[in-house]
Parts: C-alpha cells; sequence; structure tokens
C-alpha cells in the first residue's frame, strides 16, 4: 500500500486551493474587447470596468489611430495608444494599435477613433471607428 506523507498531502491541498484563488481573481478583471467588426455597436459597462479597443493599423504608412471624440469623465483613456507588431511578418506589414479606456462614472459617452497621419492636420481620417458606451 502506498502512503503519501502528510506534509506532501498538504502542500497538494494547498497548491490546490491556490489555484482556485487565482483563478477567482481572473475573472474579476472585468475587461471588454472589441475590434473593427464592433464599429457602431452600443457598449455596456460597470464602473471601473476595462475596455480595449484593438484595431489593425501599419505604423509604416504614417498612419495611427486616436481619439477624436469622447468624454473623460466618463470613460478616461489609460496611457498612449499601444502598437503590436505583427508576430511574424513581411517588413512594412501591419499590426494592431490597441487603446484601453477605463469606465469612471454612470453615463453614456461617445467614443470616435481617427485613423490618420498625425502630421496631416487638415485631412481627413482614412478611417474612423465609433462606440457608443454606457457606464452603469
Amino acid at each position: 500500500m502506498n502512503h503519501v506523507p502528510r506534509w506532501i498531502a498538504a502542500m497538494l491541498v494547498l497548491g490546490g486551493l491556490a489555484c482556485l484563488a487565482l483563478d477567482a481573481s481572473a475573472g474579476d478583471e472585468k475587461v471588454t474587447k472589441v475590434n473593427e467588426k464592433n464599429d457602431g455597436d452600443k457598449i455596456k459597462l460597470t464602473k471601473g470596468a476595462t475596455l480595449e479597443i484593438r484595431l489593425k493599423s501599419n505604423r509604416t504608412t504614417g498612419f495611427s489611430w486616436s481619439i477624436a471624440k469622447s468624454d473623460k469623465e466618463i470613460i478616461k483613456q489609460m496611457g498612449d495608444v499601444k502598437y503590436e507588431r505583427p508576430a511574424k511578418g513581411a517588413i512594412g506589414a501591419g499590426g494592431t494599435d490597441v487603446i484601453t479606456f477605463t469606465a469612471e462614472k454612470a453615463g453614456t459617452s461617445e467614443v470616435e477613433l481617427a485613423y490618420k497621419r498625425p502630421f496631416e492636420k487638415d485631412t481627413p481620417p482614412a478611417k474612423t471607428f465609433k462606440l457608443t458606451v454606457t457606464v452603469e
């Protein structure tokens, strides 16, 4: 008959409980992710939740996504727009711009993003992306 020392059994139980605690806290992050397919959508968030907008971009052309419109009191941008290069691909291949917001207080805000070259001040954007965000 195999006998497992008590200290090993205790370590296995504690390890299992730690894994359960990590799984429970991972679900509390409240991150809503959207992309090009969500253009024009209405999104509902709870206060404190995170909104992550991921849009195709190609910085090698000079274009990038920027915020054209939002109510910062309701939904606040967290940090700068981050650019993720493609995992692998040809030189000049496009990547993804990631814009992250936090739901600050109850209300509704239009979020509009513009895809343009920052140095072309008087040129309309090549593309736009819009969401209506309601924070409850």
